[in-house]
């Protein structure tokens, strides 16, 4: 599996996470023309199925960080998958049958939000450890098949709309993301078969400011360690440090074996023993000194008899004997361990994700709900429902083609990511500010053919812009991390939003919202990523110099 990488095999997880795209990308776009029948069929409002979006969110989020953290030690990602589509298809299969708003927070908010969480975290980051070279050529592919599922299904689910009803279609659509359960059984974990070859690498670092010879420190690292991080090193460096430590035993001088050995006397019992620090010619001790205290037994009759003969006991290097906790501390302090090793937290200091994490909060609430303002936006301004759904369609087409032209373009490794997004973010927060000049068929169209070309490109490579900030070794986490950012920016906006055009009748208020945090988002992509790139540089230079620094005065 291990030749896997960028080819082979590689090729039917990337079919794999397309089809996967396809259905449940697809379904979640088409969510705006639902959005417009729950409104009809429960007589309520915007804001109020907009809590549905909430919910779905926060749960989404909750239930991605569990997955892709606590979810990955005990299980493959492959399973987890096929969960996540029984439990969507079971959301919609609910839905059919939900007799108010309320029921929906529990089979649309809850259901769905974790079969989405099971199965949208766990596909990303099986397809980005089967690809290296052609990582942002595979990420644009994959999530192009949403762009394919938001161009043909409005159509059908129209159709289903209108032959079966509203129940009838949610049944069917039940039934369309039971595929998932094929597509995920192709997506084996990659696994190395060969042992990795060990690599060197060489740190050199000066003593102080008069000298001019510097030291050179050798690091053994694994070839899955080359997207270390300054932290990663630095606990690398503290481990080896500590297991040397560890090393440092007890020394004990024996006199050569008595022959005439005779019971000890009372006064001799006792005397206190001399207990002293090792000289600094003393060192380690040496395998001879092993096996003598491995044969003790065998030279005094008995253990018991071991302190009869013992001399001097020397402690290596100041050991320090722990004292005896209480239990509970014990237990916390193990549980404690437990969180650490399984969440990365030391991620959380890179300046680089930080902005990401920023970035995210202003940018992903107007991709998303813009999806799903729009269907009623129109039915606002009198559009039919089949217009609305040609509409969709329309965003559909144009999102397949932006996404596969930013593959190309990546591919080639012309254009930065950063510039690309930051260009998409400008082109759509200048549109949502346009929205009052929107108010028929032909200027929907206009607008959804930009929303389909510029809307979703940061959603669609935002796993390339964490590998970029941590290495694809800590992506897991690092999306873990970021999909909460996104839930809390969803669920908090959209009930604001609905409740804007709820109290102002219009979606105008909403619209131009989301086209500020368009704009902010790009300004601070342009202008703020440069800078949180040579903050992180110096932070990792900085730690990884005291590091070093610090084992060499151990060591010394």
């Amino acid at each position: 599996m291990k030749g896997s990488v960028d080819r082979g095999w590689a090729w039917i997880v990337l079919a794999a996470c397309f089809l996967r795209a396809f259905m449940v990308i697809g379904i979640d776009k088409t969510f705006g023309m639902f959005f417009v029948e729950y409104i009809e069929a429960f007589e309520s409002n915007a804001s109020t199925v907009s809590v549905v979006i909430s919910t779905q969110q926060i749960v989404y989020s909750l239930s991605s960080f569990l997955i892709l953290t606590f979810g990955n030690r005990f299980f493959t990602f492959r399973p987890i998958i096929i969960l996540g589509s029984v439990l969507m298809a079971a959301g919609y299969f609910l839905n059919a049958f939900a007799p108010n708003v309320q029921f929906l927070l529990l089979s649309q908010g809850v259901l769905f939000g974790i079969g989405h969480a099971a199965s949208a975290g766990p596909s990303l980051v099986v397809l980005n450890s089967y690809f290296d070279k052609r990582r942002g050529l595979a990420n644009s592919l994959a999530n192009s098949g949403g762009s394919l599922g938001g161009l043909l299904l409005p159509l059908i689910i129209q159709a289903l709309l209108e032959t079966y009803g509203l129940q009838g279609a949610q049944i069917v659509v039940s039934g369309m993301l039971l595929n998932i359960v094929v597509f995920a059984a192709l997506l084996r974990p990659l696994t190395n078969t060969v042992p990795q070859d060990r690599l060197n690498l060489e740190v050199k670092v000066e003593e102080d400011d008069e000298s001019k010879n510097g030291n050179h420190i050798e690091i053994n690292l694994n070839q899955e360690d080359m997207y270390f991080s300054a932290d990663d090193v630095r606990s690398k460096l503290n481990k080896s440090e500590k297991e040397n430590k560890e090393n440092e035993k007890l020394l004990i001088e024996l006199p050569p074996p008595n022959t005439h050995y005779r019971k000890r006397t009372f006064s001799e019992n006792l005397h206190e023993y001399r207990v002293s620090t090792v000289p600094p010619e003393t060192g380690s001790p040496k395998s001879a000194d092993a096996s003598k205290f491995a044969n003790l037994s065998a030279i005094y009759g008995s253990l018991a008899d071991v302190s009869s003969s013992v001399q001097s006991v020397f402690l290596a290097k100041n050991v320090e004997i722990p004292k005896r906790e209480k239990e509970d501390d014990e237990t916390e302090t193990c549980f404690s361990k437990y969180i650490l090793s399984v969440i990365n937290f030391k991620i959380l200091r890179n300046h680089h994700l930080k902005l990401l994490y920023l970035l995210g909060f202003l940018a992903i609430f107007s991709a998303r709900l813009q999806l799903a303002y729009i269907p009623p936006y129109a039915r606002d301004c009198g559009i039919s429902g089949r217009e609305i759904s040609y509409l969709v369609t329309i965003i559909g087409t144009c999102d397949f083609f932006g996404r596969f032209g930013v593959a190309l373009i990546l591919d080639s490794k012309r254009v930065k990511l950063s510039s690309i997004i930051s260009a998409s973010l400008i082109i759509m927060g200048v549109t949502c500010m346009c929205n009052s000049f929107i108010h028929d068929f032909h200027t929907f169209i206009a607008y959804c053919v930009v929303y389909g070309l510029f809307g979703g490109l940061y959603n669609s490579v935002v796993a390339l812009l964490l590998v970029d900030a941590v290495g694809p070794k800590n992506l897991s986490t690092a999306l873990a991390f970021v999909l909460q950012v996104h839930g809390v920016s969803t669920s908090a906006m959209a009930p604001i939003l609905g409740y804007i055009r709820d109290s102002t009748g219009s979606y105008t208020g909403s619209f131009y919202i989301m086209g500020v945090g368009n704009l902010l988002s790009a300004l601070l992509l342009l202008f703020g990523l440069p800078i949180a790139k040579k903050m992180e540089l110096r932070r990792q230079q900085r730690c990884l110099s005291e590091t070093i620094k610090t084992d060499q005065s151990a060591i010394a």
